[in-house]
């Protein structure tokens, strides 16, 4: 019952970021708009395209990433809080970005993910990519606060970090290409309270299970498909704001998350979830995505979320039209207790079957676009071991093996 849940919260995030982040993926629909008028749709629209993009070279990032979680007990209140800044540099490597990520969510990247997945040992990071991040990691629950201070610098295909815990302070350097041979949803010997292996575990579980390559493109097809569910998605345009010199209109998008539920391809998105089954573009019969099963795991969904709500912010000025900034905001209240006899579990009995309130709240904002950065490489880093800071990985569960539990 909890993988479900997990999955669930999983699954949620992957359709925000793909609305947000992907505009290849709200290109293909056939309605844009949102209901935004025409003037603030093409404002909206004209930030995803390639010119602007183009001009994305370099720039400043300050983001802060936030989950808070509570139910009726003061004793399980938990919250994890990061916020990070600094440089980033891209050259002329981020239309060429976009165009990958448009790629792999084409109906034929499925089919040439093995290839993709195999071409991951060979993984490089272009020479004028450069990241300089100061990141503060802050956990609390009913046993206090700990707070993780984390650098993180890449400079020419070299990845640098250290913080107070995993590295004690010291600088370490790895190659990217070492990160195709792990699992990729876990972060070396960043896990438990404190490390940085929460930056990336609200999409897979620990002892490897995570998405694979091939189920993050199902998932982000499948995600893609949903946005152009009609009803899934409204858009409003709030008050705008001003970064650097530059007016930036404020476009806000909500979700409905009972459209989102009912849609036939919610079963592909699920499947994706899995190794990348169940992309066969919301056929729920699909032996990954069992009839039965998904039907009782959609109504639970419904059940289960209900008085929760979704938004996305996205930052466009109003006469650069570049993105200036990303907002995910999930208020969520779970019932889990609703899922459980849907899902085949039987009949809740277990106390712990609470009822949970869970803010997730990101925000981007980019600044200094187009101003160029330095980042230079740290002196006296070591090699980092990856190997020995992680499990092994196993197998993806599942769709039964999940909806039993």
């Amino acid at each position: 019952m909890k993988s479900l849940i997990r999955v669930s919260l999983a699954l949620i995030v992957a359709l925000v970021l793909a609305i947000g982040a992907a505009p290849g993926l709200s290109a293909r629909a056939a309605d844009t708009c949102f209901g935004l008028n025409e003037a603030d749709c093409a404002l909206a629209n004209s930030a995803n395209s390639a010119d602007s993009l183009k001009k994305l070279t370099a720039f400043n990032v300050d983001y802060t990433i936030s989950v808070a979680s509570s139910t009726d007990s003061a004793a399980d209140a938990k919250s994890t809080t990061i916020h990070g800044s600094g440089p980033i540099s891209v050259g002329n490597n981020m239309a060429a970005m976009m165009q990958a990520t448009e790629a792999a969510t084409t109906p034929d990247a499925a089919a040439t993910a093995p290839a993709t997945e195999a071409a991951r040992a060979d993984m490089k990071l272009p020479a004028d990519f450069k990241v300089g991040q100061t990141l503060t990691v802050t956990q609390t629950d009913s046993k206090g606060t700990i707070t993780n201070n984390i650098e993180l610098r890449i400079v020419d295909g070299v990845i640098y970090v250290k913080d107070d815990k995993s590295t004690q302070g010291a600088w370490k350097r790895f190659d990217p290409k070492d990160l195709a041979k792990m699992h990729m949803t876990e972060l070396p010997g960043m896990g438990g309270k404190g490390g940085m292996g929460g930056l990336l575990n609200l999409f897979g579980g620990r002892n490897g299970r995570g998405s694979s390559l091939m189920g993050i493109i199902s998932a982000l097809q499948s995600a893609g498909k949903l946005a152009q569910t009609p009803g899934v998605i409204t858009a409003k345009r709030g008050a705008d704001q001003t970064i650097d010199t530059q007016t930036v209109a404020t476009f806000v998008y909500s979700v409905d998350l009972v459209a989102l539920f009912n849609s036939p391809a919610i079963g592909s998105l699920i499947g994706g979830m899995f190794g990348g089954r169940g992309g066969n573009g919301g056929d729920n019969s699909s032996p990954a995505t069992p009839s039965a099963i998904m039907q009782n795991i959609q109504k639970g969904l419904v059940a289960a979320f209900q008085g929760t709500t979704i938004t996305i912010t996205r930052l466009v000025g109003t006469t650069d039209h570049l993105p200036y900034g990303l907002g995910i905001d999930v208020a969520a209240k779970i019932d889990p207790s609703v899922m459980m006899p849907l899902a085949g579990g039987g009949t809740p009995t277990d106390s712990t079957m609470k009822k949970t309130s869970t803010d997730f709240h990101f925000l981007v904002k980019l600044s200094g676009i187009g101003t160029p950065v330095s980042v230079s490489a740290p002196a006296n880093s070591t090699p980092l071991d990856l190997s020995t800071l992680m499990p092994p990985a196993t197998a993806a569960p599942t769709m039964a093996a999940t909806a039993a539990q």
